[in-house]
Parts: structure tokens; C-alpha cells; sequence
């Protein structure tokens, strides 16, 4: 089986959270990336990105006698894609249809050449932010898709404009929750809703979002300085460029 996920740092999660209760049951897990080769050594479960799942396609032919008699891919028979509405309506989106396609066309080759006794394969693909999932399914997966939708929903609090927590009611309308949310645009405004979301008692870790790479360095920083002044407390910097070992 085949995982495909948005970025190499989710691939590495999916992973690890999956190694231990695919263990119990004799099946390994691994992950394919710049920064993990674990199509090696043929796992059950390989989840990837889709740069390295064409990067497979191209590549992970084996050779005997100087004749191909086989591609890495050959055996899988299902994939699945996690956030798939990181997929939809963009580049990469369109790049992992064509994939997904090129995988199709490698199953039948493989099974005219004897690699594998079927060319079958399962397309399955979830998230929790669609709002028509329907047509997210036919447009990832194609025109046969179907989309099951789980009923109910996670509770959300927000952090509203009076330092106080509050729980949206079921279906409120998006312009109501713009009115509750603070608007802040310095150091000190976000600081402030982080140190009073973290003394609030009600949150344990915060994760912030911004448009750059060079703007995560930069608020990392500033935030480091800003919350360390007032308490012992761990801020990191994540994105893309980092080595590694420190993404890790």
C-alpha cells in the first residue's frame, strides 16, 4: 500500500504514529522522501510526497540480465492521500492526478509482464476541511469516485477578544467568528494572545502560522525573546530550508 501525503514532515509523522500498531500485526511502515529512503527495503505500508512518488515512477526499475524485470511499484494495490484538500485546485493537485494515472498504467504493464496477478488498484483519499467532498473525490480520484462523510464534528474553542475561551455553536456563520477574534498586527499583540492562551490553562502548545519562510525565522526569534522574558518556555522555527536534523 501506498501513502501519500503534502509534505515530508507530515510523511515522517504519519510514519512514526504508524510503525507501532503496524507492527502488531507483521507489517512494516516506512517513508519516502529527500530525507528517508525506506523504499529500500520494501515495506508494507511506504508513505511518500508526491515529488518522490514521481521521482519512484521514473526510477525504481530493477534490472536482470540487462532487461527490466521489475519496478518497485508494482505491488501496490491501494493508495491512499491524506489532507486531501491540500490537493485541491492547485499544481500539485493536477501533478498527483497525472501520477496516480502513471501508477494505474504501471499496474497493467507490470501484469502483462507477470509482476503482479492483478492491475486493480484502490484510490481512497480523506479530510476534515472539504466542503464538497463529492466533487473533491471526483476530481482527485476520478469520475467513479464516492465520498463518505462522517457525521458530527470536533468541538472549537477561540481565544475571543476579551481573553476568554469560547465555544462555537454548531454551524454559526464565518462573519460571526471574525467579530469574536482578536486582531493584532506587532509583536507584542501576538505575544500577548500567546501568553494569555498558554496562562489560561487550557492550552499546552501553540502553533503559529505565517506566509514566509524568512517571517518564520524572523517571529520565531522575536517570540523567543518576547515569552522567554517572562517564563522558562520552548519556541522553534519550522519550514522546508532547515536541515534535516533540526526539522527532525
Amino acid at each position: 500500500m501506498l501513502g501519500v501525503a503534502p509534505t515530508r514532515g507530515l510523511v515522517a509523522d504519519l510514519t512514526a504514529r504508524l510503525e507501532a500498531p503496524l507492527a502488531r500485526i507483521g507489517w512494516r511502515c516506512g517513508a519516502q522522501t529527500s530525507d528517508f529512503d525506506g523504499a529500500e527495503s520494501a515495506p508494507e505500508i511506504l508513505i511518500t510526497t508526491p515529488e518522490s512518488l514521481d521521482s519512484m515512477l521514473v526510477r525504481r526499475f530493477w534490472r536482470e540480465d540487462g532487461k527490466v524485470a521489475g519496478h518497485l511499484l508494482s505491488g501496490v494495490s491501494a493508495v491512499f492521500v491524506d489532507e486531501a484538500h491540500c490537493f485541491d485546485s492547485t499544481a500539485r493537485g493536477d501533478q498527483l492526478r497525472f501520477l496516480l494515472v502513471r501508477l494505474s498504467k504501471l499496474r497493467e504493464f507490470a501484469r502483462e509482464k507477470g509482476w503482479c496477478m492483478e492491475s486493480a488498484m484502490q484510490l481512497c483519499a480523506a479530510s476534515a476541511t472539504v466542503d464538497h467532498p463529492e466533487e473533491l473525490a471526483i476530481r482527485l480520484l476520478g469520475g467513479g469516485a464516492t465520498a463518505v462523510a462522517c457525521a458530527g464534528q470536533r468541538p472549537i474553542e477561540i481565544l475571543n477578544r476579551e481573553g476568554a475561551w469560547l465555544r462555537l455553536a454548531g454551524g454559526i456563520e464565518g462573519v460571526a467568528v471574525a467579530a469574536q477574534v482578536p486582531r493584532v498586527s506587532s509583536l507584542e499583540g501576538v505575544g500577548g494572545l500567546l501568553w494569555a492562551a498558554l496562562g489560561s490553562g487550557e492550552c499546552r502548545k501553540a502553533l503559529v502560522f505565517v506566509p514566509s519562510r524568512r517571517e518564520c525565522d524572523r517571529i520565531g526569534k522575536d517570540l523567543r525573546r518576547w515569552l522567554g522574558e517572562r517564563r522558562a518556555i520552548w519556541v522553534e522555527s519550522h519550514h522546508g530550508s532547515l536541515s534535516r536534523e533540526h526539522r527532525q
